[in-house]
């Protein structure tokens, strides 16, 4: 179904789906002006695994240093900071800076510890005849049982209270720290060419040592914390985002160049330009959304702000992201996630009718645990437009990347050249008939847990349309590198080239036993002074490599 106010295409597969359910929802995956919803894509997880206890058993003792602090506050009518007593005052949420360190164990005592204080605090709030949600009710909380107690990696003891501050565990690598989890969520996932490296990620033709890490990471945190607007990947990936318990408020605008991205912005931001660069400017595009040092953060979005988002076609998606759901975010689009929390909102905030329809309808009134696996990935497309649009999109925000002095997380040239190279052989072997195979695998192979194939098979011909035209930009980039490199070798105009070698053969050539270079690795191929991709062309510094044995490519 399909809600034109909100543009959320929502896609139930819950009691399954058909090949042409999947070619459909992929062909939309490539739209940038629609949020795809899907329900049903994951059967019931293992719950002696998706538990603290058992996740404590297996990593309570290491410790997590990406736990983000939300100091509670209040706000007014108009998003302002408030000190309470007025008729209309909201509790509200504020990133503060600094990372904690806390131990998984101890982070699970922290989410029971809140869990009874506030089941004991709600009690006597309903005994006195108060409202638990009320905002003014909620800011005379205090008691013993209100302070938490943990020590870092540093072992130094810190203190907090446990319902003035939301911590926020983010980016937990489930793929190395909880491997049976990771597992049972692979297993139970019913679409796996979703995930990093699968069919329908351009990775897929790259080597798995070669990719860079992009999930699934676990995600937990009570309601009310917030990811402000960001670009995954700044820019260069897709997400994938799998909510498994609680409520997510989301935001998210269309695929746009970066001049509507910085407008955007502003419109979201109350369209107030702050002229004092002396401090550190929220940076939505090339920063990072929980980095520190921020002069101050963006409030959440206003039902005006996006109605002027709207009147200017940036399609913004304002919705709640349900458990059971997932949610796909296009490489390049602008988006917001904020944990539901049951207090009440300010009637500007654009998600206020959205959490009161909620919370009405599905009788919310405690809090509800915010659980979700999360991922990044390169969607490929499938028609030779949408694959082009992919494409295009990813090396634009990587150049952007390049001059603003940033990393991207995505590998699109190297995708580049590897699908090309793989497609174009399946393309020739889809035109001609079928050969007589060389290898004659034995009968007694058996082949009865070999997964099924995918649903949905990528015409290689449409691929290789939509790669073409930027194969073709960054082939010529390439062999201008090298050409410039043999003319200036031969020329010697500069003392400097009298010290620059070029090798007689690509590092792929080498023998592997005794090159110090992997170049089929992710380490490294990313230019130490200007952070672009090193796909297939680069320069070595010798004395860091033979010398120290350690890899410099610029």
């Amino acid at each position: 179904s399909f809600d034109e106010e909100t543009r959320c295409l929502v896609c139930d597969f819950q009691s399954g789906y058909s090949n042409e359910d999947e070619a459909f929802m992929l062909r939309m995956m490539e739209r940038d002006d629609v949020s795809v919803i899907s329900e049903g894509l994951i059967d019931e997880l293992d719950q002696s695994l998706w538990n603290s206890e058992f996740m404590s058993g297996c990593v309570g003792d290491d410790f997590c240093h990406r736990t983000r602090q939300f100091q509670r506050m209040l706000i007014d009518d108009e998003g302002k900071e408030s000190k309470g007593g007025d008729a209309n005052v909201y509790v509200s949420y504020k990133e503060c800076d600094g990372n904690i360190s806390i131990r998984v164990k101890d982070y699970f005592r922290y989410l029971d510890q809140r869990g009874k204080v506030l089941q004991r605090l709600n009690t006597e709030k309903v005994v006195a005849g108060w409202n638990p949600n009320d905002a003014n009710v909620m800011m005379k909380e205090d008691g013993d049982d209100t302070m938490f107690h943990f020590t870092d990696h540093n072992n130094k003891i810190h203190s907090l209270n446990c319902l003035e501050k939301v911590l926020y565990l983010i980016d937990y690598d489930i793929v190395k720290l909880l491997p049976e989890l990771h597992d049972d969520f692979i297993k139970k996932f019913k679409m796996p060419g979703l995930l990093p490296g699968g069919v329908h990620c351009m990775m897929n033709t790259v080597n798995s040592g070669g990719r860079p890490f992009m999930g699934p990471n676990l995600y937990l945190t009570p309601p009310a914390s917030f990811t402000h607007f960001h670009q995954d990947g700044h820019g260069t990936v897709d997400s994938g985002h799998m909510c498994l318990m609680g409520y997510n408020e989301v935001v998210m605008l269309r695929r746009m160049t970066e001049r509507h991205k910085m407008n955007a912005l502003q419109l979201l931001n109350g369209g107030e330009r702050n002229g004092d660069y002396t401090t550190r400017q929220y940076d939505a595009l090339y920063g990072l959304p929980h980095a520190d040092g921020y002069k101050s953060r963006p409030r959440w979005p206003t039902t005006e702000a996006i109605s002027q988002c709207q009147d200017m076609n940036y399609y913004p998606s304002v919705f709640i992201l349900k458990p059971g759901q997932y949610l796909h975010i296009n490489k390049g689009r602008l988006h917001a996630f904020r944990k539901l929390s049951p207090s009440r909102l300010p009637p500007a905030d654009c998600h206020a009718s959205l959490r009161h329809n909620l919370l009405r309808d599905e009788k919310l009134a405690d809090e509800q645990l915010c659980l979700s696996v999360a991922w990044d990935w390169m969607y490929q497309g499938v028609t030779a437009e949408g694959t082009n649009r992919e494409v295009a999109s990813m090396l634009e925000c990587a150049r952007l990347n390049r001059e603003n002095l940033v990393q991207s997380l995505a590998i699109p040239e190297t995708c580049l050249l590897q699908i090309a190279r793989i497609f174009s052989v399946r393309a020739m072997k889809e035109a001609t008939p079928a050969s007589k195979p060389v290898f004659r695998l034995s009968h007694h192979i058996s082949t009865a847990q070999q997964p099924p194939p995918p649903a949905v098979h990528h015409n290689s011909k449409e691929i290789l349309k939509g790669i073409l035209p930027s194969l073709q930009y960054v082939v010529s980039r390439h062999v201008q590198a090298v050409t410039k490199a043999y003319i200036e070798k031969t020329t010697e105009t500069s003392p400097r080239l009298r010290r620059i070698s070029i090798y007689p053969r690509p590092n792929t050539w080498e023998n592997p036993q005794t090159f110090s270079l992997d170049p089929y690795g992710n380490g490294d191929f990313v230019c130490k002074l200007c952070s672009q991709e090193l796909s297939n062309v680069y320069m070595h510094c010798d004395g860091c490599e033979l010398i120290l044995n350690k890899d410099f490519n610029i």
